[in-house]
């Protein structure tokens, strides 16, 4: 009985070593989810953010707030982007930690400060820092070690914030390139208006586009928004309007 008694124990024993083994794998496993949710909700609003469009010095200052919430210790991490001279977020992020005892001059406590570029093609245009501060009162649990799964997590964060300043850019070099253009239009619009002379141009079609003040007042049209797209057929007799269309015509195709 006595044996009986003793394996019916170990059994039992075995079992719940069993199970807190099984319990530990799957508190393990729910928690890795959970960060795992955490950082793709992190790229997720990135970029719902960035198909906000707001203005970069606004969308910078988001991203350095948003960054610590996607780490594994949100309380004690501290982000900023670094972005043509101005800095948004926290200061204290771009703070590196001092070197252990007895390791070189040289040497950093890396694993407690991550730093990667911002680039548009071979151009670094900024960098994104991300830090876990040295203990103090404040933060007793400070000078945490990032993970690899963290640094990834800023990669993705960088490759995005890259490809919206890329795009800022382009948009803000089409925009200036739209205004010089409608500002040389207007110059040459004032030029022509000043000529004297009757003064027009047409497409291949020999269809009015543009037509100046002395050749709306030869055509008796009150503005060039009448005219344009019209032809000689439109505003002169069948005959001459013809022999305009043909001279015109032969010249388009010398």
């Amino acid at each position: 009985h006595d044996r009986d008694l003793l394996l019916a124990v170990a059994s039992q024993a075995a079992i719940a070593i069993e199970n807190a083994r099984l319990f530990g794998e799957q508190q393990r496993t729910a928690g890795l989810l959970a960060e795992r949710l955490k950082q793709l909700d992190c790229l997720s609003d990135i970029g719902r953010r960035a198909q906000e469009a707001p203005p970069l010095p606004e969308f910078l200052e988001w991203v350095a707030e948003r960054i610590p919430a996607a780490m594994r210790h949100p309380d004690l991490c501290l982000a900023a982007v670094e972005f043509e001279g101005r800095l948004y977020g926290a200061p204290d992020a771009l703070t590196p930690h001092p070197a252990r005892p007895g390791a070189a001059d040289d040497e950093l406590a890396v694993p407690h400060q991550m730093v990667q570029s911002l680039r548009i093609g071979d151009e670094t245009v900024g960098r994104v820092y991300v830090n876990y501060p040295e203990p103090s009162p404040d933060r007793p649990g400070g000078g945490q070690e990032f993970s690899d799964e963290e640094s990834a997590l800023l990669g993705d964060i960088v490759r995005r914030v890259s490809g919206f300043v890329e795009n800022r850019r382009l948009l803000e070099e089409t925009q200036q390139a739209s205004r010089r253009l409608a500002e040389e239009r207007a110059l040459l619009r004032t030029l022509i208006d000043s000529l004297p002379d009757p003064t027009f141009v047409k497409d291949r079609n020999s269809r009015f586009a543009l037509s100046n003040t002395a050749h709306l007042r030869t055509l008796r049209a009150a503005s060039a928004q009448e005219i344009i797209g019209q032809t000689d057929f439109d505003r002169f007799p069948q005959e001459l309007a013809a022999g305009f269309y043909a001279d015109e015509q032969e010249v388009m195709h010398t």
